[in-house]
């Protein structure tokens, strides 16, 4: 079994995949911005995203609730460790895409790229992987009421989701190919 430290935390990330990937499919992809523009605002999430997402986070928690056997307490210590966790990566996240768009609106064809602009967003880039790798110890210590069972239980609960949502994302992407049927967990670790 491989297991990385960064996967319990991408767990929150691959839930709002799940949960908004189906209606991301349906919209078409958004013109790219101009060279000079500012970062576009973030449209809000649909209800029907919000409702589906919803579903998953309580499907996914009922399944590491009970393959962890965790009581009520734990698991809500859990959860808010998974949002806190959640919180902060897609802060990271949106810091480092925003960084990233400044950098390619600077590598246009055409367009006279600033070496001191785009050495300090390089710089920037680099401390927020500082900061990830920051946000995955805190996570791990978020855990600690955990045992180290439960916790290889967990992070192999999220890589199996994880995994399926990349199967999803890759059925959803070959036209004329029907939607995978939901897999069952395979009994316990």
């Amino acid at each position: 079994m491989r297991m990385a430290l960064g996967i319990g935390q991408r767990a929150a990330v691959v839930l709002m995949l799940a949960l908004t990937g189906s209606l991301a499919a349906q919209e078409a992809p958004p013109a790219p911005p101009a060279p000079d523009a500012p970062p576009a605002p973030r449209a809000p999430r649909a209800p029907q995203a919000e409702r589906l997402r919803m579903q998953v986070e309580e499907r996914f928690g009922q399944m590491v609730k009970q393959q962890l056997d965790l009581n009520d307490e734990q698991m809500d210590r859990l959860r808010t460790a998974m949002r806190a966790n959640q919180d902060r990566r897609r802060e990271l996240g949106r810091r480092e895409m925003d960084l990233r768009r400044a950098i390619q609106r600077q590598m246009q064809p055409g367009v006279a790229a600033n070496n001191d602009s785009v050495n300090r967003a390089l710089e920037q880039i680099g401390r927020i992987r500082i900061e990830r790798a920051e946000s995955e110890n805190q996570f791990m210590r978020d855990l600690n009421f955990l045992t180290p069972v439960q916790k290889a239980r967990f992070f192999s609960l999220t890589q199996r989701m994880e995994e399926r949502m990349r199967e999803v994302r890759e059925q959803r992407g070959r036209p004329g190919r029907a939607p995978m049927a939901p897999r069952r967990p395979q009994g316990r670790m």
